[in-house]
């Protein structure tokens, strides 16, 4: 039986002792932030947990409606990174959007695209739409920026693998093609 400000003041508490320990501890973070479209989900409060706390990496899912906020915080601040996850399910098209925004603008090593399926099918689907998607746009990135093909194939492997490998600490990095 919390009043709204006992309520808030409980919810900060609690947020940043989860906070703290994953700063104390470099621990990341993952925030679903956008999907729905509503008011409460755009990441640009974020920015001030993650000054903060800048050992937490924190990682925005999803992104979606916020591709040009998400990747403003992600080339901006240090220890926030950006992972599509979600978003072939949602729309291809959405994928399709946030690369065009992201690849050149944000740093390579601080995005994702990892998977977010509720089943075996939804995985396969939604990892062959992204490496489809992924190969597209690096293959027009990779003319404007005139890039050997190994060059392709290592933003492919880390944003498919070693960024996350890297960001969470577990498993170990893949070889380009």
């Amino acid at each position: 039986a919390l009043s709204d400000e006992e309520k808030i003041a409980f919810q900060d508490w609690v947020i940043h002792e989860c906070c703290k320990q994953a700063h104390e501890r470099h621990w990341p973070h993952q925030v679903h932030t956008g999907t729905h479209n509503l008011k409460e989900s755009s990441p640009l409060p974020l920015a001030l947990l993650a000054n903060r706390y800048p050992n937490m990496k924190i990682v925005l899912l999803h992104c979606w409606p916020f591709i040009e906020e998400s990747g403003f915080l992600a080339k901006h601040t240090p220890n926030i990174y950006l992972d599509a996850c979600w978003q072939t399910i949602l729309n291809p098209a959405y994928l399709e959007a946030s690369l065009a925004q992201w690849l050149g603008y944000i740093p390579a090593t601080k995005l994702m695209c990892s998977q977010d399926a509720i089943s075996i099918e939804m995985a396969a689907g939604s990892i062959a739409i992204t490496r489809h998607l992924l190969n597209q746009a690096l293959t027009e990135r990779s003319q404007v920026w005139q890039l050997p093909e190994i060059s392709k194939c290592a933003y492919a492997a880390d944003i498919l693998h070693n960024n996350a490998v890297a960001v969470y600490g577990v498993g170990t990095p893949c070889s380009p093609c």
